[in-house]
């Protein structure tokens, strides 16, 4: 029987960064990365790690990581069909694919930002479901922003 990526045990990586972050990623199943940066700059709570881990964990039970993966590999499918069936030696295909370019970055933004709302939602649910304090954990998202 095959589990879903993100049930079983779960493992924190703490990653030494400038940069403030945290992430999931399919590749490697039930792990949340967070930058040290992120930890010292923004998180002042439980409920605020706690909700910032819960979006996190939101990305992977919602699907997002494979949904734009398959958003990008059609997306590069076509420019590549594109560049294989062009008679014009290339010259159409590189205009057309900078006009695709520019509508893969426009939706691929919708997309990212409607992902983003969607972890915000399930994330607010978990830290309740958790019981933490998610008007607390709330500030956050207005330091981070």
């Amino acid at each position: 029987c095959h589990k879903p990526a993100h049930q079983g045990p779960w493992r924190y990586v703490l990653i030494p960064s400038p940069m403030p972050n945290a992430f999931v990623s399919e590749v490697l199943p039930r792990r949340i990365f967070i930058t040290t940066s992120l930890m010292e700059t923004f998180i002042e709570s439980q409920d605020e790690l706690a909700l910032v881990l819960g979006h996190e964990i939101s990305h992977l039970i919602l699907g997002h990581s494979s949904s734009q993966n398959a958003f990008e590999t059609s997306f590069r499918t076509i420019e590549i069909l594109l560049l294989s069936l062009d008679p014009t030696e290339g010259l159409l295909s590189l205009a057309f694919m900078s006009f695709l370019a520019s509508v893969r970055h426009a939706v691929g933004a919708v997309y990212s930002r409607e992902n983003e709302r969607s972890a915000d939602e399930l994330g607010i649910k978990l830290c309740a479901m958790a019981c933490y304090d998610t008007h607390a954990a709330s500030k956050v998202f207005y330091k981070m922003h």
